[in-house]
Formats: structure tokens, C-alpha cells, sequence
């Protein structure tokens, strides 16, 4: 779990992620932002570090389920999703792939692998269309309270440095 951050000379590095929020969380805010000055783009991986889902990826599958023959528990659903997302290896597993399609068709493949340890779905493709929209809508999910408090996305904004992670949230 890392954000990727760009300074002005153009070089990207990754940081751990939990070192950067101990940054902001150490350094009073009057003083940061001359540090945040040094950098013109921050890109970060949004799901699990700064945004987790709401209630729970299996209670969001679940609830929209139910309508396609799915008849478990969300709870059941959290452990598939866990299982499968480790044995296709997250998003890692796009290497150097990327794109609207090669994402989408990744994200599918998890959904159909998640639902076929419950017997699948009515019209899989009917249902994936509704819950990939579902989860691009902001009510799916939550800030981390940390996030919130260390007001890191305020002081990346206040001070013009571009933050990216496909979520418009902030």
C-alpha cells in the first residue's frame, strides 16, 4: 500500500503509505505546506488506504444480488471476494496493462469468480453493468477517519498539487 509522488524534477517514487499520513501527522500544518510545495503530483491507490467500501464489498454485492438469484449472506461474499482478489493477484495482476477496458474486464472476472462459489447469477452481465456503477458512485464509500484528520487532500488542494486515484470524493 503506497502513493506514488512526483517532485518537480519529475522523478515518481513510492512511499508506504502509513509513513506519509505519519508525516502529516507529525509535522504541524503551518509547516507542511512549504514541504508540499516541493511536489506538483501526488497519485495514490485509493482503495484501502484512503477510502475503504461502505458497508462492505459483500453487503454492496449482496444487496444488488438478490434480484439475480443470489440467496447467501454478505458475509460469505467478503470471504469469497478476499479469496478471489488474492488468487487473481489485485490489481497487480494488470502488470503494465491499463485502461477503461483491461480494468473493466478485470473487475468482471472477479465478480463472476466471487458469485460462482454460490451456484453464479441470473444475466451475470446485467448484473456486473448495475454493480459497476454502483461503485462509482460516492455513497459506496468511506474516508478513512484518519484521512479526514490529517486534512492531507485540503492541504494537497490549498497548495496545487494534483492528486489522482479515479475517485472525486474529496
Amino acid at each position: 500500500m503506497s502513493c506514488w509522488v512526483q517532485r518537480h524534477a519529475g522523478r515518481h517514487f513510492a512511499i508506504p503509505f502509513h509513513m506519509w499520513m505519519s508525516c502529516v501527522r507529525i509535522i504541524p500544518f503551518f509547516k507542511y505546506r512549504f514541504i508540499l510545495k516541493n511536489y506538483k503530483a501526488v497519485f495514490f491507490d485509493v482503495g484501502g488506504i484512503l477510502l475503504r467500501v461502505h458497508p462492505s464489498v459483500g453487503d454492496v454485492y449482496a444487496t444488488h444480488a438478490r434480484d439475480f438469484g443470489f440467496t447467501g449472506s454478505a458475509d460469505d461474499l467478503n470471504r469469497e471476494f478476499k479469496q478471489e482478489w488474492s488468487n487473481m493477484g489485485g490489481m497487480e495482476s494488470l502488470g503494465r496493462q491499463s485502461g477503461l477496458t483491461v480494468e473493466r474486464a478485470f473487475w468482471k472476472e472477479l465478480v463472476r469468480r466471487v458469485f460462482a462459489a454460490h451456484g453464479g447469477l441470473n444475466d451475470l452481465d446485467r448484473y456486473f453493468d448495475l454493480i459497476y456503477d454502483v461503485f462509482r458512485n460516492k455513497e459506496s464509500w468511506r474516508v478513512f477517519e484518519d484521512v479526514t484528520e490529517s486534512r492531507l487532500m485540503d492541504q494537497l488542494k490549498k497548495n496545487r498539487v494534483v492528486t489522482e486515484g479515479g475517485f472525486q470524493i474529496f
